[in-house]
């Protein structure tokens, strides 16, 4: 049951993204899925990236409890705040400096970037730009450009009507005319939003675009500063990391935006909301932190 539920999910996600991409070129058109199919695709990604990236959770799972803490936190104070199935975030054991979502909250970061990060605040700016790419909808962007730009534009629109007939009813008949069999249309709907999950599965490495990018930056400054977190540490995290390094992975990699772009990009956010620096409860924070990253960085 739970397999057919899955499949049938993955069918009404392929015609949505059709349906959007028809009008996406040369218009404003956004992709809007609803929760449970946002959930899916993002499931199929986070799946995806764990066939190939090991979980550091079992070594550690105070370190995940405590990451898992931050995430929702913010995530109570974003504006999304409920999501079909909550935010679910991942330590991923991997030496590069990298955090990066998917769809439906599905959040990871890698050990290599908290042991570049020398405090919660730091790390809580981390998360918050990956929760503002999830409140933005930047998966789904993704998805919907993949589409859109997609060379087997002819099997996408056959994958709509074959969709619609699915959804309509199982019905043999229907499928006798499409000359196909029920698990044939599955198959072939599958395989397209294989495609998609590989486009959204991309953004792990490469980022999204640069005006998301910088759009998820001037988010975070917000949703830190409503959380109670140093609005300044996305700046602050940003200026620390190293300059961009050859055959590195996600945060700094040449495919984002140069820091010194998202560094002014935030520091205007900063100054456009009269943010300054929290310090509240900084130094109990930071015990909090040393305590809870203690196995990892030592």
């Amino acid at each position: 049951m739970r397999r057919s539920i899955s499949i049938f999910a993955f069918i009404i996600i392929c015609v949505t993204l059709v349906s959007c991409a028809k009008g996406h070129k040369g218009s404003k058109k956004e992709l809007v899925l609803n929760s449970e199919q946002e959930y899916y695709a993002g499931r199929a990604v986070a799946a995806k990236i764990l066939a190939s990236k090991p979980l550091y959770h079992k070594e550690d799972p105070e370190l995940a409890e405590y990451i898992n803490d931050i995430t929702n936190t913010l995530a109570l104070y974003s504006d999304r705040a409920e999501i079909w199935s909550g935010y679910n975030v991942g330590v991923i054991k991997d030496d590069q400096v990298n955090a990066f979502s998917t769809s439906g909250g599905f959040i990871f970061i890698t050990t290599g970037a908290i042991k570049a990060v020398q405090n919660e605040d730091h790390l809580a700016a981390l998360l918050a730009h990956e929760v503002a790419h999830v409140n933005l909808r930047h998966p789904e962007a993704a998805a919907l450009n993949a589409v859109a730009k997609s060379e087997n534009a002819k099997d996408w629109m056959e994958a709509a009507e074959i969709g619609v007939e699915v959804l309509q009813f199982i019905n043999p008949k229907l499928f006798k005319k499409l000359k196909m069999s029920p698990e044939e249309a599955r198959k072939h709907l599958s395989g397209l939003l294989g495609q998609v999950v590989s486009e959204i599965g991309n953004c792990q490495s490469c980022g999204y675009e640069k005006r998301q990018e910088l759009q998820a930056d001037r988010y975070a400054v917000e949703f830190l500063y409503r959380a109670g977190y140093n609005p300044h540490a996305i700046v602050n995290v940003l200026n620390g990391f190293p300059k961009k390094m050859e055959g590195a992975e996600g945060w700094l990699t040449d495919k984002y935006p140069p820091m010194n772009e998202r560094i002014k990009e935030a520091q205007e956010s900063l100054r456009e909301k009269g943010y300054g620096p929290k310090d509240e409860n900084i130094q109990a924070r930071l015990d909090r932190f040393k305590a809870k990253t203690a196995k990892l960085k030592g």
